[in-house]
């Protein structure tokens, strides 16, 4: 066979697979080419090479472990964890939300009989095929030196980053920051490096983690016939491991200290080549709401559009975590020039987004799913914000994916007569869900915001907000909002714009459909086309779009019940009464339901 033609190859395209002794053999085949064969042999005497083949002995690494310590033998212990974080109790936060961004191998002498050569994989988690993205491989090659040891190859070249070697009682340790992969260091008195990744598309998105192990030799040949150097990479088949880790590549805003205010916007240089998109920048957010940073009194402007390309945002639900920042577009001068400034909210858009909940990293490692999904980090208030006691002004969400309510998983069981066992499909879903608030906070502030986009409900479910107790404030949602209700839920209230409303909402609007399936047995489930249950005040809104409700207790147009005390006006439902004109009711179907 002729597995490959190359200057140089590696002897990985020969699928040495185990380990032993190898007689390779490398042959001119004209045009300054040669090609490799290699063939197993139990015992090979060093003189029957020739001048076209070499003996080539090749050795096995261990499969590496996810493990803490150094490993016993010619073991390859491997663990990530946080450490950029501003201070130690936010990086054992990020950790325990299983986000890290450095990575350490620990191994001995007897494992670098084996082992040289070390990968760190970064794989994206990708929401769909549209925002696929191929591997980010990192190769660290050990050499032994005959002053300094074993260090990393290519160590002295340069100002290259290639990790660190250090010693650890009799072994090794190799870290590598993660963060070194996308940034240059930062120099003095910045707060980030230059990109160092030459695609745009690989900043401000998730990527899990992976670690290989293998070994690596080069042996240099001349053909004696073409007189052709050719150079020979002996590297094995690597092992890997995944971590249970994920690794954001966000990037820093700018940061004004005195107003504590972050300003989302693309940097572009004099040459017009752009800096961490807007985007990237945005994604920072979250990585402080990973370290449960509520960033309370702390301000994000968005200066431009943002363009999500269905890259994930994760729902953040720590313990006790709220977010409490303001969110709100930067001023624009809407004036007409020579009239003088109107300045005025840019009202930009953040498009194309996709809330992922927190059980997403854990579950797409793995393609078979075991009662193991009962222990993944999951949200259960899923949304942008699960819970959040801040304000949001002025900003657009268009097109936003909300569809992560559930994750299915098998349950193996002996079945009753002894034999073979048995496999269930089971689930764990959300309790309440929402495109971008799961609880609106009293004392939150959220206004002049739309919403448009797909959204799976799930018991208590609204466009905006599952659950409302502060202020909403012209805000408007363009969904089709179809909601089910699961075992374990003891209230079902589910509407266009906010499932549960105990705040007050004014000049909001809903516009399209709103179904809601009730198959628990409760007498709280209500479903309306603009809020399903309302215990506190909504003034000068409306909804359109047809409300239906199967299994539901009650069904309105516009509210699917008002409780005692709870006030309604200059609202309605359909189309509005105009110049003496008779109004449009939409469809409302249940088994009590009502116009309004």
């Amino acid at each position: 066979s002729r597995p490959a033609t190359a200057s140089s190859c590696s002897l990985s395209n020969l699928n040495i697979e185990e380990p032993g002794q190898y007689l390779l053999t490398v042959r001119a085949v004209g045009d300054g080419e040669v090609y490799l064969s290699s063939g197993r042999v139990n015992s090979v005497n060093a003189e029957e090479a020739t001048d076209e083949s070499k003996l080539v002995v090749v050795n096995m690494a261990s499969s590496p472990v996810a493990a803490e310590g150094m490993p016993e033998g010619g073991g390859v212990n491997v663990t990530a964890t946080a450490s950029n974080a501003a201070t130690a109790e936010a990086n054992a936060i990020a950790k325990a939300n299983g986000m890290v961004d450095r990575v350490q191998i620990r191994f001995n002498e007897e494992a670098l009989e084996n082992i040289n050569l070390f990968k760190i994989i970064l794989s994206s988690v990708n929401t769909s095929s549209s925002n696929s993205l191929s591997d980010i491989t990192v190769e660290i090659r050990l050499e032994k030196d005959e002053e300094k040891g074993w260090i990393i190859y290519g160590s002295d070249d340069g100002d290259d980053y290639r990790g660190e070697l250090t010693r650890e009682g009799e072994g090794y340790v190799l870290t590598y920051d993660l963060d070194r992969i996308f940034h240059e260091e930062a120099e003095e008195g910045e707060s980030e490096g230059a990109h160092l990744q030459s695609s745009r598309n690989v900043y401000g998105r998730y990527f899990n983690v992976k670690v290989q192990v293998g070994y690596y030799e080069s042996h240099t040949y001349t053909i004696s016939s073409e007189d052709t150097p050719a150079l020979v990479a002996a590297r094995t088949q690597s092992i890997q491991t995944a971590l249970d880790a994920s690794y954001l590549s966000y990037c820093m805003p700018s940061y004004d200290a005195a107003s504590k205010t972050y300003t989302i916007r693309e940097e572009v240089s004099e040459e017009g080549v752009g800096d961490a998109s807007a985007r990237a920048q945005f994604m920072y957010i979250q990585k402080l709401m990973l370290e449960g940073d509520e960033c309370e009194g702390v301000t994000f402007v968005i200066g431009e559009d943002i363009e999500f390309s269905s890259n994930a945002w994760l729902a953040v639900e720590n313990d006790g975590y709220t977010f409490k920042g303001t969110i709100e577009s930067a001023e624009v001068d809407h004036s007409a020039q020579g009239d003088g400034s109107d300045m005025r909210s840019g009202e930009y858009i953040i498009s194309d987004l996709t809330v992922v909940n927190a059980a997403k990293l854990q579950y797409s490692r793995s393609e078979e799913h075991g009662e193991e999904v009962k222990d993944y980090r999951f949200t259960q208030n899923y949304a942008m914000f699960p819970s959040f006691a801040g304000t949001l002004s002025h900003v657009n969400f268009l097109d936003v994916t909300a569809t992560d309510v559930q994750y299915s998983y098998t349950v193996k069981s002996e079945s009753e007569d002894g034999g073979e066992a048995e496999e269930k499909t089971e689930y764990r879903r959300v309790s309440s869900s929402a495109a971008i608030a799961g609880e609106i906070k009293s004392g939150a502030r959220v206004e002049y915001v739309f919403v448009s986009g797909s959204l799976t409900g799930v018991n208590m479910s609204g466009a905006l907000a599952a659950v409302n107790s502060g202020e909403v404030i012209a805000c408007e949602s363009d969904v089709s909002l179809t909601s089910t209700s699961y075992d374990g839920a003891s209230e079902v209230y589910v509407g266009g714009l906010i499932g549960k409303n105990a705040g007050k909402v004014s000049a909001s609007a809903h516009r399209g459909s709103v179904t809601a399936t009730n198959n628990i047995t409760t007498d709280y489930s209500t479903v309306g086309g603009f809020v399903g249950y309302n215990s506190g005040t909504i003034v000068n809104s409306y909804a359109t779009g047809a409300v239906k409700g199967n299994g539901v207790a009650s069904v309105g147009g516009f509210v699917g019940e008002n409780a005692a005390g709870a006030s309604i006006s200059s609202s309605y439902f359909g189309t509005r009464y105009v110049s003496n004109a008779p109004g449009r009711l939409n469809t409302v179907s249940g088994t009590r339901s009502g116009g309004f």
